[in-house]
């Protein structure tokens, strides 16, 4: 049954096309939140908050209003897609479709669709479908080649009821060959759970279900969201506070939107522990989170942030899971590592800042900080102190050609960073930080060129390189959150003379190039090619080159690293 349920998902999307989403959230990095970063560049949405994705149906629309105001001084490209993305500019599958069955496409924009007193629903197919032939080196062993794939297939439906509420839901079924399967049990990171599946003689093929739901309300000033979902807060691709490299998790957020001067963002989160057994029922155990972000519009071209977290759980010692959300976090404008101290202690709390500053020559510099623990005395005396933990990133938006735009960022990210005495409370979901995708004990490297060859066709090179410092068997050198940072007898670590990038060096070096078409509305065929090299000073150089040609409808290009 699921496999014919899929083969109509595959029939439908392959022959009809969707629009930009009329209700709900956009996705993470999907084009049109490209296209408003770009804008926002340019320095035509001096008003807008894009540094919390995803952003809102509602909050994409008005920016998009914006934007019209100086359509003159936008390119023909831009132009173009603007009215794509305004529902001004039809593409002519949808009428066809529309006269040839008449419950398709009423409303130009989705596949389904019904409309009545105050209500609005849409139903559109997603899909993501691609193979390449992989090429495969590895120190010690002979070369190979296999053809690693995806085939995504899902539906997406979403909506409006009343001027407030909407809602949006994500649902698919996913098989894939990953270049390098992890069989240890733990999915991979766009996952919460899997199974093997046997195809093409290989029994290590991922299979999965992928869901994402989220309802909300949405006024002038407040919004409000709850299901499962992931975020990226960030002026750029990579985060230090809080990235979308972790699969999505059950959230609470509100956001507060004062004008053109500040936001608000209150976030109160679920994450998986893996690093606990499974319970005596099969359930996986949890952490908790709350964050908050507070963004101020000190100057006409200047924002500032300033953010903080706390991580805790509280797993019952009968052996039975309590779902016990501290409700002291809940409190949402309340200072978190105050009350963390009048409760002795026990979680792990961050802080941190973002800023940017958008110059009137097409350029947004932007950076983030974050502090785990840190001493003053510490940091002055050099003397590599184990828990002067924090990171740091800086990042440069260019995008002073029309059609073209550059980012450049590099961050790194300290010993012990993200860890905690206790491993249940430590800043991860799953097997994967929260923040920086490199982990602590690392500096990582990013540039982006994306180019835009007209409305339907663009380039994207992505070049990230990444120095990594991994555990030893037989020491802690800060580089695994999972791991506890108390010594002890099995996994020491040292309270001095504690470095960057120490233990065993892993430099890694990853490019992906593509051209993609986009063949009518929402419908992509994606050509081009990743190459990863890994340098492991003990397990020696393993690398692999992958062509790919892919087909997705609905659902932005899944970067390796983003």
């Amino acid at each position: 049954m699921r496999i014919f349920i899929q083969g109509v998902l595959l029939c439908l999307t392959f022959a009809f096309s969707l629009r930009a989403q009329s209700d709900g959230l956009h996705q993470i990095q999907d084009e049109l939140t490209q296209f408003l970063l770009r804008q926002q560049t340019r320095g035509f949405l001096p008003e807008a908050f894009l540094n919390h994705q995803p952003i809102s149906v509602y909050d994409a629309r008005k920016a998009l209003v914006e934007i019209e105001k100086h359509k003159q001084k936008l390119s023909q490209t831009d132009q173009s897609l603007l009215d794509f993305y305004l529902h001004k500019k039809q593409d002519p599958t949808a009428n066809w479709a529309q006269k040839k069955i008449s419950f398709l496409y009423k409303n130009k924009h989705d596949f389904v669709s019904t409309i009545g007193d105050g209500y609005d629903v849409q139903l559109n197919p997603i899909a993501y479908i691609g193979a390449g032939p992989g090429l495969f080196e590895e120190a010690g062993k002979d070369n190979s080649q296999k053809t690693v794939w995806r085939r995504t297939l899902g539906i997406r439906a979403s909506g409006h009821i009343g001027k407030g509420v909407f809602f949006e839901t994500r649902i698919s079924g996913n098989v894939e060959q990953a270049p390098y399967p992890d069989t240890d049990g733990h999915p991979p990171r766009h996952a919460r759970s899997l199974h093997y599946q046997a195809f093409g003689g290989r029994t290590d093929n991922y299979d999965y279900f992928d869901a994402t739901g989220i309802v909300g309300y949405h006024s002038k000033h407040f919004e409000v969201r709850f299901g499962r979902d992931n975020n990226r807060w960030a002026d750029g691709m990579n985060s230090v506070l809080l990235s979308n490299y972790p699969a999505k998790y059950d959230q609470l957020q509100l956001r507060t939107t004062l004008g053109k001067r500040a936001q608000y963002v209150n976030l109160f989160a679920a994450f998986d522990d893996y690093y606990r057994p499974k319970l005596a029922n099969g359930m996986i155990p949890r952490r908790f989170a709350a964050f908050h972000e507070l963004t101020l519009r000190i100057a006409e071209r200047l924002d500032v942030s300033v953010f903080e977290s706390i991580v805790f759980s509280r797993p019952s010692e009968t052996g039975k899971e309590l779902y016990n959300f501290e409700l002291t976090y809940l409190n949402p404008i309340i200072f978190y590592r105050s009350v963390e101290r009048d409760r002795g202690s026990p979680d792990n709390a961050l802080v941190g800042a973002q800023a940017s500053w958008q110059t009137r020559k097409n350029i947004r510099l932007y950076g983030q900080i974050i502090l785990d623990e840190f001493t003053f005395e510490e940091i002055k005396a050099q003397n590599g102190y184990w828990a002067n933990k924090y990171a740091g990133l800086l990042g440069f938006h260019w995008a002073g050609r029309q059609k073209t735009d550059v980012r450049i960022e590099a961050g790194s990210a300290r010993p012990f960073l993200y860890s905690h005495f206790n491993p249940s409370t430590a800043y991860i979901h799953g097997n994967d930080v929260l923040g920086l995708q490199s982990g602590p004990n690392s500096r990582t490297f990013m540039a982006s060129l994306h180019h835009l060859i007209n409305d339907r066709w663009y380039g994207n090179l992505t070049l990230t390189y990444t120095q990594q410092g991994r555990n030893s068997a037989n020491k802690n050198d800060g580089a695994d959150p999972n791991i506890t940072y108390d010594s002890t007898p099995t996994l020491p670590r040292s309270t001095y003379g504690n470095n960057m990038l120490q233990g065993i060096r892993v430099n890694t070096l990853l490019m992906e190039s593509r051209i993609s078409w986009r063949v009518f509305n929402t419908v992509f065929l994606d050509a081009g090619v990743i190459f990863q090299k890994e340098e492991d000073a003990v397990l020696g150089n393993k690398q692999f080159l992958l062509p790919f040609l892919q087909y997705r409808i609905g659902l932005p290009y899944t970067f390796s690293r983003y």
